[in-house]
């Protein structure tokens, strides 16, 4: 009996043992199945590319919630695209018109070109393009008659898409002047952003020597009045303008900028987007550093147009702007006369006009529109950036030009 259950026994020591060495033997397969996995997994989130977030896709930074287009405005964009990719985009010489707006009604409507080669100023060899309209009574007006606007796009536009969403060749087809429209080339952005932020931009090289050229050239060649050359832009070719302006003062009468940040304070991709969001503390310093190295003032009547909804460019850099543009002429805030209210009426936002000047003559005036967002006051809404409502920045622009005259 003994002998019996010892036997027993003894095989029951012997399955157990078996059934554990079993388990041992799975455990250990499925933890170096599971390491085989891991592995796998890591190698391919290493090999595989990050995917950039769309056109369409908005940032959080600091805990506020951005659009794209502020991001454009910085020229902060994504990867460059391939050469094959960039030859397929349309270039504004070969992409016909915005069938919104025929572009060469009641004038002509060319291209023009400028090279870097004899600019001064110009870091690398470039060339670049552009549009002018002259309307049809220059080819009857007597020589260095006709005044020229030129006139800067924002980020994403092309010189067409700018002249026809801002009406401006209508404006000079009824009013005689001529509108010159630069071109940021997609081989020096992708999306067509001038580096506004840029030191060498702001000491005026590069694209601001560049269309300084231009401007000069135009002017020689199709005869236009080179004491009434004035310059505008919305947005990043706000900036430009503004720049523009201030560093040649012998080039420029009169300066217009819409949605435009503050002059002089970004030097950078990151300390811009700031300068956009906040404005900064004290705006008339960049304009005694410009005084300082261009050996006193320079007069420049200045013209801003700012949307109270503006999320991309906020209003607080339009009330800065009007404090340099104050200290660009020399005025003081005893020279600001009283704002002006104007009521929303039909196709019309309500707006407010503050001016500064010495006696009659008016040197500075801002113009803040209400329930205007990151668009030109007035345009073609079918076309970015652009919003239907007035007041008509296009012509608000022409009736603040034309009474001024470089001397």
């Amino acid at each position: 009996m003994l002998d019996i259950f010892g036997k027993l026994w003894l095989q029951g020591v012997k399955r157990l043992i078996k059934a554990q060495s079993t388990q041992v033997a799975r455990q250990r397969k499925l933890h170096a199945g599971l390491q085989k996995a891991a592995v796998k997994a890591v190698v391919k989130a290493a090999t595989t590319p990050v995917k950039l977030p769309g056109p369409r896709a908005s940032l959080q930074v600091t805990g506020k919630r951005i659009d794209r287009a502020a991001i454009n405005v910085l020229g902060n964009s994504q990867k460059k695209p391939r050469k094959r990719v960039r030859r397929a985009l349309p270039d504004a010489a070969t992409a016909p018109a915005p069938a919104s707006t025929s572009l060469d009604a009641g004038g002509s409507w060319r291209r023009v070109f400028q090279s870097s080669n004899a600019v001064l100023g110009s870091a690398r060899a470039r060339r670049m393009g552009g549009w002018l309209f002259l309307p049809e009574m220059h080819a009857d007006a007597p020589p260095d008659s006709l005044p020229l606007v030129v006139m800067l796009h924002g980020c994403g536009q092309t010189a067409p898409e700018f002249a026809a969403g801002t009406r401006m060749n209508q404006t000079a087809a009824r009013e005689g002047f001529a509108v010159l429209y630069p071109q940021q080339s997609l081989s020096a952005h992708p999306q067509r952003c001038w580096p506004w932020y840029r030191r060498v931009v702001q000491e005026g090289g590069d694209e601001l020597a560049l269309i300084a050229a231009m401007v000069e050239r135009t002017c020689v060649r199709s005869r236009l009045d080179s004491h009434r050359v004035y310059v505008a832009g919305l947005s990043a070719g706000a900036a430009l303008a503004h720049a523009l302006a201030l560093r040649r003062p012998d080039l420029f009468a009169a300066v217009a900028l819409h949605s435009g940040p503050v002059y002089g304070v970004a030097d950078s991709r990151m300390s811009a987007f700031t300068v956009m969001q906040q404005g900064t503390r004290d705006p008339v310093t960049p304009i005694a550093r410009l005084q300082r190295e261009q050996g006193g003032a320079h007069a420049m009547p200045s013209l801003i147009i700012q949307g109270e909804q503006d999320q991309v460019v906020r209003p607080a850099n339009a009330a800065q702007l009007f404090a340099q543009c104050c200290a660009v002429n020399e005025l003081d805030p005893a020279q600001v006369a009283p704002p002006r209210l104007y009521a929303a009426r039909k196709g019309c936002n309500a707006y407010r006009i503050t001016e500064a000047g010495r006696g009659r003559c008016m040197l500075v005036r801002l113009v803040e529109v209400a329930h205007l967002s990151h668009a030109w006051s007035g345009g073609d809404a079918a076309l970015r950036y652009n919003a239907a409502p007035g007041p008509d920045a296009s012509a608000m622009l022409w009736a603040f030009f034309r009474r001024h005259v470089r001397t």
